[in-house]
């Protein structure tokens, strides 16, 4: 269930026709947000990001890790 805060913060859209800036409280807003969006993500978001990273690298050198795996394999079999 969600609660609704007594004091809603006041967005600005517009900026008729000067620099855009920011009040206080769109500022603190802002910030809690963002702190509960960290505190929500923890380590998975680490891990995620690890896999993702390791699925860029792997995606774009598809053929060269697939001959390394290769090479690994057939070394490991002949070894034993």
């Amino acid at each position: 269930m969600h609660e609704k805060s007594p004091q809603s913060p006041c967005w600005h859209t517009s900026s008729y026709g000067s620099a855009a800036e920011m009040s206080g409280l769109e500022r603190s807003e802002l910030g809690a947000h963002f702190t509960t969006c960290q505190t929500v993500r923890g380590r998975l978001h680490h891990l995620k990001s690890s896999v993702d990273t390791l699925h860029g690298l792997v995606s774009a050198r598809f053929i060269t890790c697939t001959l390394v795996v290769v090479a690994v394999a057939t070394a490991g079999y002949l070894a034993l």
